[in-house]
């Protein structure tokens, strides 16, 4: 699923969370296969953007949903992909827009965002309630601390969901994952893990517990200067909770123990 897939040479299907993509030379198709399918909440999105955000569809997909009795699917113009390392001055342009229209000045707290508190549900699963208190203290600091913008957040924003139409021009896909009313900083941070996942083949989840340690390239801190955003150990943990919440919520996922455990462990330590 990681790996870039050519989106322009050839006919190609795969697998998708409760959908299937099929695309050729000209258009992509993603096709509904189970009521968990994500396309129709996506679609809502793209239509609430166009309506109340008319100047982000610049770069947004050109979406079309089509329903009947036996299937639904998503339609949209076939886009190329672009490395990650030219994705990371388009992200940039991208991000730029999405905060321009965020406010600083409002701050959220746990009830208001339903997938943080089920990534505290989910540490609680696992942990305890003890381990879950302690967590939360870190999250309910940092949202209370308000050094974050608030506004339309994308939700999975990353390289691979950055593509370029015939023109060159930047279009951002994968809208399930939308809120408008979203932390944006979280948008970045995740853009970083990412990228290095990307670029190296480390996967954020380790990455993450490097950041939680201290250990924090100057390339990565290029990039925090460059989207604007200061990183800190809070903004970390929320985040990492809140992925942890979405990926449950939408999809089911949970990291295994493996990869969770050393998270959950670092972020204890930072008491």
């Amino acid at each position: 699923m990681r790996n870039q897939e050519g989106l322009s040479d050839y006919f190609f299907t795969k697998l998708a969370f409760n959908s299937a993509i099929i695309a050729d030379h000209q258009m992509i198709y993603k096709v509904s296969l189970s009521k968990r399918s994500t396309i129709e909440h996506e679609f809502r999105n793209y239509e609430k953007i166009r309506s109340d955000f008319p100047d982000l569809m610049e770069f947004m997909p050109n979406y079309r949903m089509q329903r009947s009795s036996c299937v639904s699917y998503l339609s949209m113009n076939s886009y190329k992909p672009v490395s990650a390392e030219a994705s990371l001055e388009i992200a940039q342009g991208i991000y730029k827009k999405l905060r321009s229209g965020g406010r600083a000045t409002t701050k959220l707290e746990i009830p208001d965002t339903d997938e943080i508190q089920a990534g505290l549900k989910l540490i609680a699963s696992i942990y305890g309630d003890s381990a879950a208190h302690r967590v939360q203290k870190i999250v309910a600091a940092f949202l209370d601390g308000g050094k974050y913008r608030i506004g339309l957040a994308h939700g999975d924003f990353h390289s691979r969901n950055i593509l370029v139409d015939i023109h060159g021009n930047p279009r951002l896909i994968d809208l399930d994952c939308v809120r408008f009313r979203g932390i944006q900083d979280f948008d970045a941070l995740y853009f970083v893990l990412e990228l290095e996942w990307s670029i190296s083949g480390t996967p954020w989840y380790e990455t993450i517990v490097n950041y939680l340690k201290g250990d924090i390239p100057e390339s990565a801190r290029s990039v925090f200067e460059r989207f604007g955003i200061e990183y800190s150990h809070g903004l970390a943990v929320s985040c990492l909770i809140d992925r942890i919440g979405q990926d449950y919520k939408k999809y089911e996922l949970l990291l295994s123990r493996k990869y969770l455990d050393p998270i959950v462990d670092q972020v204890l330590e930072l008491e």
